[in-house]
Order: structure tokens, then C-alpha cells, then sequence
């Protein structure tokens, strides 16, 4: 464990970048966090230790790796694997790449919107403040 870290967090560092390069890995990400050393509330809400910047910083040779991984996938799908299975297995490596790279780093693993009706009742709730 580094100065930086506590213990738990250089378990839940160490336990996840080695659920991640298992081939099979079964273990979600609420078990790594319970594995640990932390509550059940965190595991329910992975995000409040995925967003600390301690982690982050542990975690960000990982994401670097993952964002070059992405792009070297990127580059390699051509207009001929692309018409090909070869083309449909890098569009899915590239994904979960993607995928992986947002989740770990902290950033936005799903599309959330907000509709018309939620701003005008968002802007009804608050007005006159």
C-alpha cells in the first residue's frame, strides 16, 4: 500500500484491476467493494468510490491502458472489417472498452435526459427563489 491510499482503498484498487484482466470474472462491482473492507451502503453506490480522486489516481495508469487499448481498436476497424465479422468483433471490443474506461473513470455510463415536463416542473417547484 502506497501513503496515499488507505487499506481499504489499495484492496478495492488491487481487487478490481484484477477482477478486470481475469478472463471469466465473475465478481461484480459491489463484491469488490464489500471484499474490501467497505459497507454495504457503499457497494450499493459504487460511484462515491470510483469518483474519489485517490482512487482515481490509483486506477489512472489502468484507464490510460484502456484508453489506448480503445483507440488502437478504433484504428484498426477499416471499411473492409467492417463489412466483415472481424469488423463486428472490434466495434464490440472497442464498446466495451468504452464502457470499462467510463465506469472506472468516473464518467457518465449512461444517457440521462431531462424531458420538457421535468424542466417546467423543476421551474414551477423553484420559482421565487
Amino acid at each position: 500500500m502506497d501513503k496515499e491510499h488507505t487499506i481499504k482503498q489499495a484492496k478495492f484498487i488491487k481487487l478490481l484491476l484484477e477482477n478486470l484482466g481475469t478472463k471469466g470474472s465473475s465478481k461484480s462491482l459491489g463484491e469488490i467493494i464489500l471484499e474490501a473492507g467497505y459497507s454495504e451502503a457503499m457497494a450499493k453506490n459504487p460511484y462515491q468510490i470510483l469518483e474519489s480522486k485517490t482512487i482515481q489516481k490509483g486506477l489512472k495508469p489502468f484507464i490510460d491502458k484502456l484508453d489506448e487499448r480503445r483507440k488502437s481498436a478504433l484504428n484498426h476497424i477499416t471499411d473492409k472489417k467492417l463489412k466483415a465479422s472481424a469488423g463486428r468483433d472490434l466495434a464490440y471490443i472497442m464498446d466495451t472498452l468504452t464502457k470499462n474506461h467510463q465506469l472506472i473513470g468516473g464518467g457518465a455510463t449512461e444517457r440521462i435526459g431531462i424531458t420538457k415536463e421535468d424542466k417546467e416542473a423543476i421551474d414551477r417547484a423553484f420559482k421565487g427563489f
